[in-house]
């Protein structure tokens, strides 16, 4: 008996051959596209980074001053400048001052005034500027003192010749002054004592002034020299 043996017709064969070879393509292109992955990211991260525009500054102007030999006055002229006066190294002074304070006890008075110390009417030529027992005592204004005592009614005296035939006469004062010395005008002259003859008010500097030998008002010749 003939044996035959069937074979496989070869159209039979072909198709499963392209069954193969499609899921080996597939799997090819899954691995490509994984590796084509990698690669791009790969070549991405090696990529050199885009120039970038460098940042744009203001322009900064910087002047130097160096000698120099020439045209020195185009300098001068392209800057504009302000002239400014020095301040006073000295403020300047009134010609009269107040000698102690402003608290004024006791007015100038050509007419008799009851003098509560005394316990009697005097009249009452100077003007008293209250204030306490060891205050400063300043100069009405520039002056040479002519005389420096104690009175057992005026307690310390203290004279001054201001030129003009102005005298004033602090009575009142602490002082270490000595005649024949000279003060300005607000310099310190002495420190508040005591009055004995207006002992019954408060502690007080009794100003007296004259001119040519008349008296005259402290606070009126203050305020007409001053003004």
């Amino acid at each position: 008996m003939k044996i035959t043996h069937r074979q496989t017709p070869p159209d039979a064969e072909r198709p499963r051959r392209k069954k193969q070879s499609g899921a080996a393509l597939i799997a090819v292109l899954a691995v490509a596209l994984v590796a084509g992955i990698g690669l791009v990211a790969v070549l991405d991260s090696m990529t050199a980074p885009e120039p970038t525009e460098p940042e744009r500054t203001a322009p900064v102007n910087i002047t130097t001053t160096q000698p120099s030999t020439t045209e020195t006055t185009t300098v001068t002229t392209t800057a504009k400048t302000t002239a400014k006066t020095a301040p006073s190294t000295q403020a300047e002074q009134p010609l009269y001052v107040l000698p102690l304070s402003n608290n004024v006890i006791a007015e100038y008075s050509d007419t008799p005034v009851w003098n509560d110390t005394l316990q009697s009417y005097r009249v009452h030529q100077a003007v008293d500027f209250g204030g306490h027992v060891g205050d400063k005592i300043v100069a009405l204004t520039n002056g040479t003192v002519t005389a420096v005592y104690n009175d057992a009614l005026w307690g310390g005296c203290l004279e001054l010749d201001c030129g003009y035939g102005i005298r004033v006469k602090y009575c009142g004062i602490t002082t270490e002054l000595d005649a024949g010395d000279t003060v300005k005008v607000n310099q310190a002259v002495g420190t508040l004592g005591e009055v004995p003859c207006e002992a019954a008010t408060e502690p007080h500097l009794h100003v007296e002034v004259t001119v040519d030998g008349d008296p005259l008002d402290v606070l009126k010749a203050i305020d007409r020299m001053n003004n």
